[in-house]
């Protein structure tokens, strides 16, 4: 696919999902800061990470039951051909996904599948007013990222347990300063089952 393909396509999908509003900041203060921000992803996607990937497959999505009635979904960004795991991430800020990709390797393994590197390629949105810095790529421990996601299993079984026994909403962990704290990721905002957020308005 030729870059201006792949340009019209991004854009086209970024008008659809913001058709029905969309909050600026900073880095983007308009659509056609976005759409120009989109294009300077795009080439550096296509100059600095895609050389570094060979797909066996995009987006494969994969199930593993990990106890009674608990299952484990996900669904990678691409499987190499040299056993890689590779997730690309976009934004303004880095983060770690160590849980995430570990989810994945274990996902994977479950299918024995072998992983031998697990990879996250950063694509930073900055101003179009400071000098695009380049693409990331960050390398991730396996055994360590396995272990995050595995404990992060547990912790969920562990309060899904302990509310089905006792019907408190409390013993599900709640952190307001989470992004995913909001009504689009999470149906109980500003609902009386979360106590915190009841009655907020965003």
């Amino acid at each position: 696919m030729s870059d201006d393909d792949a340009l019209e396509i991004a854009v086209a999908e970024y008008r659809s999902r913001i058709k029905n509003g969309v909050i600026f900041d900073s880095a983007t203060q308009r659509n056609n800061d976005a759409e120009k921000q989109i294009a300077m992803s795009l080439r550096a996607f296509r100059a600095q990470v895609e050389p570094q990937i060979q797909p066996a497959s995009a987006e494969t999505p994969r199930r593993a039951r990990v106890a009674e009635g608990v299952v484990l979904v996900g669904t990678s960004d691409v499987e190499d051909v040299r056993c890689y795991l590779d997730d690309y991430k976009t934004g303004s800020h880095l983060r770690m996904y160590h849980a995430q990709l570990g989810g994945y390797a274990l996902l994977r393994e479950s299918h024995r599948g072998v992983i031998k590197r697990l990879r996250k390629h950063f694509i930073p949105r900055v101003s179009l007013r400071k000098p695009y810095p380049g693409t990331r790529t960050i390398e991730y421990d396996i055994d360590i990222s396995k272990k995050a996601a595995w404990s992060i299993i547990q912790h969920i079984q562990r309060d899904v347990r302990n509310f089905i026994t006792t019907g408190d909403p409390e013993v599900f962990l709640c952190n307001p300063m989470s992004m995913m704290c909001s009504e689009k990721y999470c149906v109980c905002y500003g609902t009386e089952f979360c106590e915190l957020t009841k009655g907020v308005s965003q």
